[in-house]
C-alpha cells in the first residue's frame, strides 16, 4: 500500500483520516507539531513531530512519502500575517519540497467551503461558480487553492462543508445547549447548511488517493442530506432524546455578546471561538454546496443517514461522559 503522510494529523479531522487510511492498509505517517495534544490519534499510530516552519527538518518526516494530505491549517487568527504565514507561505514551501521528493505522486489539500463563500439561493454552490470568500480563514484557503493550481504535480482539492462527528469541538458546544433543551437559532430567517459526517470525508479522501480522474480536481465534501438551523436542532434533540425549545436570537444583540467575547479575550493567546467576523460567519442565509462532483468522479454513496450518524455521534459524547 502506497504510504500516506498527514499534516495537522492530531486534529479532529486528521486524527479520523489517519484511523480509517490505517484500517484500509495504508503506510500512514502523522505529522504533529512538538507540545501538541495527541489523545485523538490511537496507540497505533506512527507520530513524527514536525517544526513546520523549519523545511530543512522535513526530510526524515517525509521520506518515502508517496501521498501528502494537507489537513494543517490555521482557523482564528488576530492577524492577516498568521494566515499568510501558516495557510498559505506553507502550502506554497510544501508544494515546492515535495516536487523533490522520488516517488512522490499526489498532494491532496483539504481546503474550506470558506473559500467559495456562502451560496445565494438554496440550490448551492457547485465546484465551477465563482469565489467569494467572506471571511480572513476563507481568503486564506482561496490563496492556497491558487498556488496548488499552478502546480505542476498531480493535486486534489477538497472544500469540506462543515463537518462533524466524534470529537468534534465546535458543534459540541451546540450539543450541550440543546441537552439542556434551548436550540439557539440567529435571527428571523432559518439559516440553510451542507454538512458532511467525518467518516464520510475521510471515505471522499480515500476514493481520491492515487485516481487519475481525481487529479487536478476541485470538490466539495458535502453530504447528500442539507438542512436548516432548525431542522439540525431537531436531529440532535432527537439523539440526545431531549425536547427543546427554539430561541430566536437577534442579530444586533449576538453582536454585541461577540464585543464582550472579544474584550474578555484581549492579552489572552487564545481567541475566541465567538467573535464578531464568526457572527458574519453564522449569519449567512445558505452556506450550500453541491455533493454532485464528489458522487459522479470519485463514486461516494453515503451509507448512513444523519440522523444515524448523530446518534452515533452523540453516543460518543456520552460514552465519555462529555454529555
Amino acid at each position: 500500500m502506497k504510504k500516506v503522510v498527514i499534516t495537522g494529523a492530531n486534529g479532529f479531522i486528521g486524527s479520523r483520516l489517519a484511523a480509517y487510511l490505517q484500517q484500509k492498509g495504508y503506510d500512514v505517517v502523522c505529522l504533529v507539531r512538538q507540545g501538541s495534544d495527541t489523545s485523538l490519534l490511537s496507540n497505533s499510530s506512527q507520530i513524527k513531530y514536525i517544526d513546520y516552519h523549519t523545511p530543512d527538518s522535513w526530510q526524515e518526516a517525509f521520506a518515502g512519502c508517496q501521498i501528502l494530505i494537507h489537513a494543517a491549517a490555521l482557523t482564528r487568527a488576530r492577524k492577516w500575517a498568521d494566515f499568510q504565514k501558516t495557510n498559505i507561505d506553507l502550502v506554497e514551501q510544501l508544494i515546492s519540497f515535495t516536487n523533490t521528493l522520488p516517488g512522490f505522486e499526489q498532494f491532496i489539500f483539504l481546503s474550506s467551503q470558506a473559500a467559495s463563500g456562502p451560496a445565494k439561493s438554496g440550490f448551492g454552490k457547485t465546484e465551477s461558480d465563482d469565489c467569494y470568500p467572506i471571511s480572513s480563514y476563507g481568503k486564506s484557503k482561496l490563496a492556497a487553492e491558487q498556488i496548488i493550481q499552478k502546480s505542476s504535480m498531480p493535486w486534489t482539492i477538497f472544500r469540506p462543508v462543515s463537518v462533524f462527528g466524534p470529537g468534534e469541538k465546535d458543534f459540541y458546544q451546540y450539543y450541550k445547549m440543546i441537552q439542556k433543551g434551548i436550540a439557539p437559532l440567529i435571527g428571523i430567517s432559518d439559516k440553510h447548511i451542507s454538512l458532511v459526517y467525518v467518516d464520510d470525508l475521510c471515505a471522499m479522501i480515500e476514493l481520491s488517493i492515487a485516481k487519475e480522474s481525481a487529479y487536478n480536481q476541485c470538490f466539495f465534501a458535502a453530504g447528500v442530506e442539507s438542512v436548516s438551523m432548525a431542522g439540525f436542532a431537531y436531529i440532535i434533540a432527537e439523539a440526545l432524546d431531549r425536547k427543546i425549545f427554539e430561541l430566536s436570537i437577534a442579530v444586533p444583540i449576538l453582536y454585541v455578546a461577540a464585543c464582550f467575547s472579544e474584550i474578555f479575550a484581549l492579552g489572552r493567546k487564545t481567541i475566541p471561538v465567538f467573535n464578531r467576523k464568526k457572527l458574519r460567519e453564522m449569519n449567512q442565509r445558505y452556506w450550500l454546496a453541491s455533493h454532485r462532483k464528489v458522487i459522479e468522479i470519485l463514486g461516494w454513496q453515503p451509507d448512513m443517514t444523519l440522523a444515524r450518524q448523530m446518534q452515533i455521534t452523540i453516543k460518543w459524547y456520552k460514552e465519555r461522559k462529555l454529555l
